[in-house]
């Protein structure tokens, strides 16, 4: 995620080339796509693994902010716990009306599926802790339940109030919250029918958005038209960049890079699908760019097709690298990566999120890389037209494998635990250019 300022610029929507692009003002590099919920379809929603996911992803997440009774604040988007810890002993009750204590332990991920098991609530402390001194960690804090001044303090204690974005529906919120810290983003965001938007931003331009540094509109499809419509949006963000206020769009439920294509123009999202965003994001930079040496990362130039529904195969840039992370709940699976570029970049490098791997597989035309790991054996090797390739360090063909645990540092155990399985695809898997390859996988520990 980019430290610039998060924007959203609408221009012309119509089928006309529009008069004001994005590509023309924002590099890519700063174009900020908001994980809502966290990363929370990808992950347990408001958890630390979902703001480490999106922060990886290069996104910047957003928590909803609750207290306990006791007044420690936590990210938790419901005002209970029957959605996200069915049949705990806190159901039927309040964040707002238990302690701390009673709600630490809580385990908010395995509603989600096996593989989330042991996901618990986040103190914000804790969250800011993880963005101290990492100043290119943003993080949005949509308001439910919470004492502005007891917020305010903790960020101002944790020295993040410049990585901060406050966000509510309520105007009011967001002036009280500029007057405590007044370097922090506010964002107003707002819902409704085309008419509803229209009264709430007449509302707001009688007070001169006093406070308001980004706004958020809710976007709908309806019979098949985007509501509000393009027109609407596009005389929206006109308005708001002329009063120097960052535009933003959501697109409910979106899972298709279609309706992002659709919007795009603009220079930020806020989406529950950040991977399908980002590809149409890249995809639309490069149609503007090409695949030179300031092009759209190669994570843009892929299409994913994994065999399960709820599989999760992400495409990455990290450090020059393109980086392909899988998380299967399944733990029996596979997917295929095909390439929408011209060529295949020059490092590769795959991260299976499993506790183990029983066997897997990847194979590009006539070459197959082959793994394992099972106490302290692992097994990688690459074979071409069936024969095994000898490797070394600076051979072509080298496969660099490695277990990496919750920290990022070297895994000598399994089960991992919120670990993964790290190998670099060598340049010889690659040769003869084919335009995809297949990868599957076994998790030993698989449910």
């Amino acid at each position: 995620m980019c430290g610039a300022p998060l924007l959203l610029l609408c221009s012309s929507l119509a089928a006309a080339p529009p008069a004001w692009d994005v590509r023309d003002h924002v590099p890519l590099k700063e174009f900020v796509i908001q994980s809502h919920r966290g990363a929370g379809e990808l992950e347990a929603e408001n958890t630390l693994e979902a703001f480490e996911l999106g922060w990886k992803l290069g996104t910047a997440p957003e928590a909803d902010v609750r207290s306990t009774k006791d007044g420690v604040i936590v990210a938790l988007h419901d005002p209970g716990f029957d959605r996200v810890a069915k049949g705990s002993a806190l159901a039927g009750k309040k964040v707002k009306d238990v302690p701390w204590a009673d709600v630490k332990g809580l385990d908010v991920g395995a509603w989600k599926g096996a593989a989330f098991t042991g996901r618990r609530v986040p103190r914000l402390a804790d969250v800011f802790a993880a963005m101290t001194g990492k100043p290119d960690r943003r993080l949005y804090l949509d308001i439910k339940d919470v004492d502005l001044n007891a917020l305010a303090a903790e960020v101002k204690a944790a020295r993040v109030g410049a990585q901060v974005v406050l966000a509510s529906p309520k105007h009011a919120v967001i002036r009280q919250w500029k007057a405590l810290v007044p370097g922090s983003g506010t964002l107003n965001w707002m819902g409704g029918t085309e008419q509803e938007l229209g009264n709430k931003l007449a509302a707001l331009r009688k007070d001169t958005f006093e406070g308001v540094t980004q706004l958020q509109l809710h976007v709908r499809r309806k019979d098949g038209a985007l509501t509000p419509s393009k027109a609407f949006l596009a005389a929206t963000g006109k308005e708001l960049r002329e009063r120097g206020i960052l535009f933003q769009v959501l697109p409910w439920g979106a899972d298709d890079e279609a309706t992002y294509r659709e919007l795009l123009g603009v220079a930020s999202f806020a989406t529950d699908y950040p991977e399908v965003t980002l590809k149409a994001v890249r995809a639309h930079y490069e149609g503007k760019t090409g695949r030179g040496k300031d092009a759209a990362p190669a994570a843009g130039a892929f299409k994913v097709t994994p065999k399960r529904d709820n599989d999760r195969v992400t495409v990455t840039t990290e450090n020059g690298a393109t980086v392909i992370d899988v998380r299967s709940p399944f733990g029996i699976s596979g997917a295929t990566i095909e390439r929408v570029g011209n060529e295949w970049p020059d490092r590769v490098t795959l991260r299976l999120h499993l506790t183990g791997l029983e066997s897997f597989t990847a194979t590009c035309g006539t070459a197959t890389v082959h793994g394992s790991a099972s106490g302290d054996k692992r097994s990688l090797k690459l074979t071409v037209d069936g024969k095994e390739v000898p490797q070394g360090p600076n051979d072509p063909a080298f496969l660099d494998f490695k277990m990496v645990g919750k920290d990022g540092t070297p895994a000598k155990e399994l089960p991992l635990k919120d670990g993964y399985f790290e190998m670099r695809l060598p340049k010889a898997f690659f040769d003869g250019d084919p335009k995809s390859f297949q990868i599957a996988w076994t998790d030993w520990y698989r449910r």
